[in-house]
């Protein structure tokens, strides 16, 4: 519940993917670590680095992490009641994980499925 919240406002350890991106995780509920890189590259995924160990920056820094939808933003100043889509992941050896309960999973991928298809 207060991923939105902390979507809005942290700077650090928070990583946003692009709609098509978000509908994948919560799918299939991971992401390879070696994806990860190859979507920042392409530009559907942002904050990697703000999840990189110090001080190399080379290496992911497993833990906890503020996974949002790219596009959904809303700022931490704004006084609209619009709120960003967002869930708590987690950076382990194997990925991006994630672990929604079933509706909330299915209600977050339907919107991210509309903003990618619109």
């Amino acid at each position: 519940e207060a991923a939105p919240l902390l979507a809005r406002c942290a700077s650090r350890r928070r990583l946003d993917l692009s709609p098509g991106q978000f509908a994948q995780l919560l799918s299939a509920r991971v992401i390879h670590k070696d994806e990860l890189q190859k979507m920042a590259d392409e530009g559907q995924l942002t904050g990697l680095s703000s999840c990189m160990a110090e001080p190399a920056r080379n290496r992911m820094e497993l833990g906890a992490v503020v996974v949002g939808l790219a596009g959904s933003q809303s700022t931490c100043e704004s006084t609209t009641a619009q709120a960003k889509v967002a869930l708590i992941g987690t950076l382990t050896a194997a990925g991006l994980e994630v672990f929604p309960d079933r509706d909330t999973g299915l209600r977050l991928a339907a919107i991210a499925k509309q903003m990618a298809a619109g």
